[in-house]
């Protein structure tokens, strides 16, 4: 019986080196090509074509998805996601002069940075919280911004020119109906056993604008000379 597909691929992602799998069920798109170098073979008379050379078969996936994750960024550095990595952040407070002195998070102190309405930049001492203004450079009324210097702890990827991205299993599913009756019947899954992530990747921040994250992947072949597989499965027999 006829079937069609409709929808994107749920995606997951297996690191081959320690087994780490990210998993996306939020992509826009998720795409395959394969491109073969083809060379026909001309010969006698009229120099027709006798044959044709097909070589170096190549698979490239491409996936965009609608959310952000740093693990997407991690697979193009060819690093692992720190659950608790640090960094020194600059924060930004806003607040108004009072009796030439601006308060902001009270546990703030040393060294800072203030701006005030002509953009103009200073260094001034916060002690707990409030940071001293002369009144030459920000007048009683007048809102000014101030710049700290803190640690903080989360998530966070490296970026390291000495680190590549590494092999990954990728696995692309998604669903198929029946024509005549629309019903989802089949599950289709397309696996791919070894690709790269390219290392290349464009982060466009812009404002109205959601960031789509987009990786690009070149599937190789294995010990077998195998790229992948297609399987089809009765939506019954699907785990």
């Amino acid at each position: 019986m006829p079937k069609f597909i409709m929808d994107v691929a749920d995606v997951t992602f297996k690191r081959k080196s320690d087994q780490h799998v990210v998993f996306t069920s939020e992509a826009q798109m998720s795409s395959l090509n394969q491109t073969v170098d083809e060379e026909t073979i001309q010969g006698g008379i009229g120099s027709r074509s006798i044959y044709t050379i097909k070589s170096n078969k190549q698979l490239e996936l491409t996936v965009r998805n609608a959310t952000f994750d740093l693990e997407w960024l991690a697979m193009t550095q060819g690093v692992k996601v720190n659950e608790s990595g640090t960094a020194t952040v600059m924060k930004q407070y806003s607040g108004t002069v009072e009796s030439g002195a601006v308060a902001i998070e009270p546990t703030v102190s040393g060294e800072v940075s203030i701006l005030n309405k002509d953009r103009r930049s200073k260094t001034a001492t916060a002690t707990a919280g409030s940071v001293t203004v002369d009144a030459e450079f920000a007048a009683d009324g007048e809102n000014v911004d101030v710049i700290v210097e803190e640690e903080v702890t989360g998530r966070s990827v490296q970026m390291r020119a000495d680190k590549f991205a590494e092999k990954y299993e990728v696995q692309y599913r998604t669903v198929v109906y029946d024509a005549e009756t629309e019903e989802h019947t089949d599950d289709l899954y397309i696996q791919f056993y070894e690709v790269s992530p390219s290392s290349s990747f464009e982060m466009s921040l812009e404002n109205g604008a959601a960031f789509t994250p987009e990786l690009t992947f070149t599937a190789t072949a294995n010990k077998s000379s195998e790229l992948g597989q297609m399987i089809q499965t009765p939506v019954a027999d699907t785990p």
